[in-house]
């Protein structure tokens, strides 16, 4: 996860959200956002669910102002979402 941050700094790690060790989720942490227009218009913290896709190897991360759903519930639906639409695309 360092490696997130030494990329952009204009992002803080503040804690560590339970996944559950749902699988395919590789991590669930509590941020803010510290750049300009970002802290302007996401003042409050955030979760960065980050889900590795088993069937094609691809890591995702997503970023979501939702705390009540399971880190897998996030990353599933909007995976999900995201092959649909590029299926149609197509």
């Amino acid at each position: 996860m360092s490696a997130l941050c030494i990329v952009n700094k204009s992002l803080a790690i503040s804690g560590q959200h339970s996944n559950g060790g749902k699988k395919g989720v590789l991590s669930d942490r509590i941020i803010k956002l510290n750049g300009y227009a970002t802290s302007k218009k996401y003042p409050s913290k955030m979760r960065l669910v980050v889900f590795k896709d088993e069937e094609i190897g691809k890591v995702y991360h997503f970023i979501t102002s939702n705390f009540r759903l399971a880190a897998a519930t996030i990353a599933l639906s909007i995976n999900s979402a995201g092959r649909s639409n590029s299926s149609s695309r197509n």
